[in-house]
């Protein structure tokens, strides 16, 4: 069967949208191929680790600390030695794959098959909420996250660089999230403020210097509108956050607590 698109076609396309020339290190076919493998990864978890803690599955739990405190911080070290070609590139599909398969496989109709369960963010146990199965605020920051992700790898040289960090300060933030669900004490509620506001303003800070350095002003308005949105999306979450950071979260099952 013929192909609809060569691959000179898509190039072709993609440069025109883009603005761009050189080809990337890494592809659509590789973003692919690590979704793929992150949601395997996730319904493995799901059946060596059933059950919920504070209303995220632990799969949630394993797949988040692998990708943020194992996966990212190796390619951080890959990218210091030049172990990988385009190393940032990897750190922004990677992380884009990671979003995607959460939302593919926690937050669809999918994960109620997963799980074994009813799959309703309105089903109760024992008078509290489980959890969302199905997130619009979710797929909204994942979404907006994963295009950002896409992008990212055809801005030029140094605001890819910018890019890269801002991906690992972010992740690095929002770490702290799950290891408070985990271990919830007065210590990890204000770490978790702390980290999340001060790798957000840093984080939006370089957005900031990487649009000005974009020329391309389709590219430019897709950034802006992105990490607008992103922006609100953070400072309400920070919002809440702030309501705990001395410890007093009690609230469970509605992200981010």
């Amino acid at each position: 069967m013929a192909r609809v698109f060569t691959s000179e076609d898509v190039s072709n396309i993609r440069n025109m949208l883009l603005g761009v020339d050189q080809e990337p290190a890494y592809d659509a076919e590789f973003f692919l191929y690590a979704t793929s493998y992150y949601a395997i990864l996730r319904i493995a978890c799901e059946s060596y680790f059933p059950g919920r803690i504070r209303g995220y599955t632990k799969q949630q739990y394993v797949v988040s600390l692998l990708h943020q405190a194992c996966v990212l911080p190796l390619c951080s070290l890959a990218w210091m030695a030049s172990v990988f070609e385009d190393t940032p590139a990897l750190i922004y599909l990677l992380t884009g794959a990671y979003l995607a398969s959460d939302s593919i496989i926690n937050y669809t109709p999918a994960h109620g098959v997963i799980t074994g369960m009813a799959g309703h963010s309105r089903h109760v146990v024992g008078g509290g909420r489980i959890g969302p199965d199905f997130s619009w605020g979710v797929h909204a920051h994942h979404i907006f996250t994963i295009v950002l992700c896409a992008l990212g790898p055809n801005l030029p040289p140094w605001p890819v660089v910018e890019g890269a960090f801002c991906i690992l300060l972010g992740e690095a933030g929002s770490m702290w999230i799950s290891i408070t669900l985990l271990w919830p004490n007065p210590l990890n509620y204000m770490i978790r403020f702390w980290a999340f506001l001060v790798t957000r303003v840093l984080a939006f800070t370089i957005a900031l210097d990487i649009a000005r350095q974009i020329s391309y002003w389709p590219v430019l308005l897709a950034w802006l509108v992105l990490v607008t949105g992103l922006f609100f999306d953070n400072f309400r979450t920070l919002s809440r956050m702030a309501g705990t950071r001395n410890g007093g979260g009690s609230e469970h099952g509605k992200w981010p607590l």
